[in-house]
């Protein structure tokens, strides 16, 4: 069989002890905070080129330096290991350069201290490797250690992955990471070499027809349907709310009656609300038209004087 090289991605749970947890989350905030940092420097610079075209021949900084972020008032970056600080760095490069090639969007944008956080590690603050009882992690180096983590794994790791992420959403904690499956690539030369040594029959069983529908997601061309499973289709909104979505309210309804001015009760033509009363307008003895008016007009006929 050919194939191309390709990563598979695992997911695991880990169990840090709250210590740990503390260390992990200090981390995970300064490497936050040199990504912000590279988005704040990015955008400060693009803005200044556009306003200072006499200065535009400053190119924009799109490195991976950090060090100058680091001063007496950031003197906290300094508690965790340099490679968490460069690898913020190296996050905020690789969005970039996702933004370049078309991958995403927009440019990097400022990562919120809320929902899912994670932090960035490589080779050189973990070992990673198999263990009796599945996978054995340990983090830190001889000045910041932070020790072994327990992992919960359910499937063996043959290789050693280049850099791991390890992160928290909703107080778990998970370790994530992909590894090649080690299949030699093989060149094109090489796929039609084995291609043509097959059978029609046996090219014709290897390949399949499918056909996408609406009703039917996939329709095979032996017969075959294959849909989508209950919980899949538990996400999507339901058929009368994106019926109902773009309709009009009908003239006279709810939403033209809202602007209408409502009656105030006591005003003639319109009954008191207190049960059993009789409105004022009944009660209460008509008063002069030059009283009504507000004393100090400009206009001599509707002054509060009797003229």
């Amino acid at each position: 069989m050919y194939h191309n090289r390709m990563q598979t991605g695992n997911k695991f749970r880990i169990y840090p002890t709250p210590e740990q947890q503390q260390v992990l989350l200090r981390w995970i905030g300064c490497q936050r905070f040199i990504y912000n940092a590279k988005v704040g420097e990015d955008r400060y610079f693009r803005r200044f080129s556009r306003k200072s075209p006499a200065l535009c021949g400053v190119p924009i900084p799109r490195d991976q330096q950090y060090a100058h972020f680091i001063t007496e008032q950031t003197a906290f970056l300094r508690e965790v290991p340099a490679v968490v600080l460069r690898n913020g760095a190296y996050r905020w490069r690789q969005a970039y350069q996702r933004f370049f090639s078309g991958a995403c969007q927009g440019r990097p944008k400022i990562k919120s201290r809320k929902g899912r956080q994670s932090v960035l590690l490589t080779r050189e603050l973990f070992e990673l490797a198999p263990h009796e009882d599945g996978i054995r992690l340990a983090v830190g180096t001889k000045k910041f250690p932070l020790g072994e983590i327990p992992v919960r794994a359910h499937r063996p790791v043959e290789k050693t992955p280049a850099s791991i992420i390890l992160s928290v959403e909703s107080g778990q904690w998970h370790l994530s990471f992909a590894v090649e499956d080690g299949a030699p690539e093989q060149t094109e030369a090489q796929i039609a070499a084995e291609l043509q040594r097959m059978g029609e029959e046996t090219l014709l069983q290897a390949a399949r027809g499918i056909d996408r529908g609406v009703a039917i997601p996939a329709a095979a061309c032996d017969g075959s349907r294959f849909d989508f499973s209950p919980i899949q289709k538990s996400g999507w909104p339901e058929p009368n709310a994106t019926a109902n979505a773009g309709r009009r309210s009908p003239p006279g309804g709810k939403k033209a009656r809202a602007g209408e001015p409502r009656p105030i009760s006591g005003q003639p033509g319109m009954p008191s609300t207190k049960p059993g009363s009789v409105p004022t307008w009944l009660t209460k003895p008509a008063e002069p038209w030059w009283t009504i008016f507000r004393p100090g007009c400009s206009s001599s006929r509707i002054c509060g004087q009797k003229t």
